[in-house]
């Protein structure tokens, strides 16, 4: 779609936002022309960054209207988010991923074409093409920030918000920053195009591979559930007599119980990889629907539940000496991974940034899963006891049946938990 750009590009009518009982806007009316540096100067506490914020489409307004470039940003986010470029307090960027890399995925997630070029020209402007091969947490807070510019100038934004764009930076750095800005305002623009917005799959796809690279370099989550659910099962066969009848009646509860169990401790360590470096706050910048980024963590934590289980059932098959390896046993494990993937996400995002969320996020999850516990406890007890399909369709019923109520549900809630 093509339409003429207003000469307004910013207009906040009556705008109030309260954190708790402190007012920090109160019936804001605010009118920006389009072509223009608009500086924002005030105390600490007189809602700069948080009117930015609210810009950004990052915290909600109270009450009010907020429109950027003649559209009201609650009805048209995606598209406006297409058309804004935020650099924030944070740099928002992958510690454990290289300048390129960052780039590469939020490019993207903007499902911008000639990325190459594109990197290649936004480095060349902020002065960090030879640091292109160079991990983000290898970097000066300095090079950060110029980073976070780069990422937020190559989708070649019509608003480009700036919380303190000269913090960290050196006298170089600064002159650099003000010829962009310079040039941007000079820039002659008629027209807003809006493409299309990116293939959901492909959204879902990228955050799912991103999350898997930082799990190959970091080793963190899958380790973290393969260990604990090992621990778990060696245990048990020092606790109890494993002779074959022994066996039969109490592993497969050990099994799923230990699975669940580990799956909270990887759970909580992906998300809050997310909050370290402010990145899920830069994935909401990103000009798609907000439950795709629900999909993608799913995936990435299937993805990580899914590699423990090829650990943990092979093990667990010898430790209890029992025949697990059956289309049916392949069958319930997906089925099981995507229930936990799709409820541990969500509830992993809604108490990541809460002090006690080791003992929160078990107290959420595992009276959710409970029906799906039961399903894959019950299901793989008659696999080793050599049933059929017809012994546990009625367990994988309601398998299926879980997994597809709370992917659609949660999905529908994520993008409300990520609003402040």
């Amino acid at each position: 779609m093509v339409s003429q750009v207003p000469q307004i590009a910013v207009k906040t009518e009556a705008v109030v936002k309260n954190f708790g009982e402190t007012a920090v806007l109160r019936g804001l009316d605010l009118e920006l022309p389009a072509g223009e540096v608009t500086v924002l100067l005030g105390t600490n506490g007189a809602g700069k960054s948080t009117l930015l914020r609210i810009l950004a489409m990052l915290t909600q307004i109270d009450s009010g209207s907020v429109s950027i470039h003649g559209s009201d940003i609650a009805k048209n986010g995606p598209a406006i988010r297409a058309m804004t470029g935020s650099v924030l307090h944070s740099p928002m960027l992958y510690a454990d991923m290289s300048v390129r890399e960052n780039l590469m995925f939020f490019a993207e997630m903007y499902r911008l074409e000639n990325v190459d070029d594109l990197i290649v020209k936004t480095t060349s402007q902020v002065g960090i093409e030879p640091r292109l091969d160079h991990r983000i947490r290898t970097l000066s807070h300095g090079f950060q920030k110029r980073v976070a510019l780069a990422r937020a100038l190559m989708h070649d934004p019509q608003l480009l918000l700036l919380d303190e764009p000269e913090s960290g930076l050196d006298s170089q750095s600064v002159s650099r920053l003000e010829k962009i800005i310079d040039t941007r305002r000079k820039l002659v623009r008629i027209n807003v195009r809006c493409t299309a917005m990116m293939g959901s799959f492909a959204v879902i796809w990228e955050i799912g591979r991103k999350d898997l690279l930082l799990e190959i370099r970091n080793k963190d989550v899958v380790v973290a559930i393969a260990g604990f659910a090992l621990l778990v099962l060696v245990i048990f066969t020092f606790a109890i007599d494993l002779n074959q009848s022994n066996a039969k009646l109490v592993g497969p509860g050990v099994l799923w119980a230990g699975i669940a169990f580990a799956g909270v401790t990887g759970l909580n360590r992906a998300f809050a990889l997310e909050v370290e470096g402010n990145t899920l706050e830069a994935l909401m910048l990103a000009p798609m629907s907000r439950d795709l980024i629900y999909l993608g963590k799913a995936l990435g934590n299937f993805l990580f539940i899914a590699v423990a289980q090829i650990i943990v059932i092979p093990v667990f098959a010898v430790l209890f000496n029992l025949v697990v390896f059956r289309w049916e046993m392949l069958v319930i494990s997906l089925l099981t991974t995507i229930g936990f993937s799709a409820v541990g996400t969500l509830f992993a995002a809604m108490s990541v940034r809460v002090r006690a969320r080791e003992v929160m996020l078990p107290l959420l999850f595992l009276p959710v899963v409970i029906p799906l516990l039961m399903a894959a406890v019950e299901s793989t007890s008659h696999i080793v006891n050599g049933r059929s399909w017809s012994d546990i369709s009625q367990w994988l019923q309601l398998a299926v049946a879980f997994d597809v109520t709370f992917v659609v549900v949660f999905a529908f809630i994520f993008q409300h938990i990520l609003e402040d």
